[in-house]
């Protein structure tokens, strides 16, 4: 299994959730319409920008990252107002759909690193490129409820 979100460096490695992701992740990117794998190895990898990978589990984890994750993914889902987890469960496996397993960090062990800031910003694009995710985060993000993605997080 491969484990958080890394420097990718195969083209086994585009798939459509990863390009879902980058984009829900570099607002810039989708705004001018880039394809996400050609920007990422012509400028993303040299801006140190992440490449999310994403990968089949075995024991998928229900908590509301992973459902928020899954829901910026499948935005078709999201747009028929289903429960992320149930439709994962029903229909989303037998799909081909990958299942996000993050971690939920509890307020008291949060930690900052690439793959939580990132992730942070996908699910709560709402301040996106006005301030740092982990900063927002600690000033705002937990007082409001919302949810730090842990290091440890896997795909």
């Amino acid at each position: 299994m491969i484990h958080g979100l890394i420097n990718a460096q195969s083209n086994s490695l585009n798939n459509r959730e990863s390009r879902i992701l980058y984009l829900s992740i570099n607002h810039d990117v989708a705004k001018a319409k880039l394809d996400p794998w050609e920007h990422y190895q012509t400028y993303g990898v040299n801006e140190g920008r992440i490449w999310p990978i994403l990968t089949k589990v075995s024991s998928p984890i229900n908590n509301d990252i992973n459902s928020k994750v899954y829901l910026t993914i499948n935005t078709d889902v999201a747009e028929m107002g289903m429960n992320a987890w149930n439709h994962y469960q029903r229909y989303g496996k037998n799909e081909g759909r990958t299942w996000p397993n993050l971690e939920i960090v509890k307020d008291s062990y949060p930690s900052n690193c690439d793959v939580s800031s990132a992730i942070y910003l996908a699910i709560y694009p709402d301040f996106a490129r006005v301030m740092n995710a982990w900063d927002h985060y600690q000033t705002y993000g937990k007082n409001e409820g919302r949810i730090w993605p842990g290091c440890k997080s896997s795909f």
